[in-house]
């Protein structure tokens, strides 16, 4: 169905840590404490009752 993308702009302002660049002499931590990824996901509840499900493996 077409909708408008604006809805999914709150599901992305969290950010994503894990695309972080560090200088080389910074150790990315983020990434360290997940050497097999992860998976995030996220319900975006609307008035008129219908909901917005955002799932990401990272």
């Amino acid at each position: 169905l077409p909708f408008s993308f604006d809805i999914l702009t709150p599901a992305f302002m969290y950010g994503n840590r894990v695309f972080t660049k560090y200088p080389t002499d910074i150790p990315d931590y983020f990434k360290q404490t997940f050497p097999e990824g992860y998976r995030w996901e996220r319900s975006i509840p609307f008035q008129d009752q219908a909901s917005c499900t955002v799932t990401s493996h990272i």
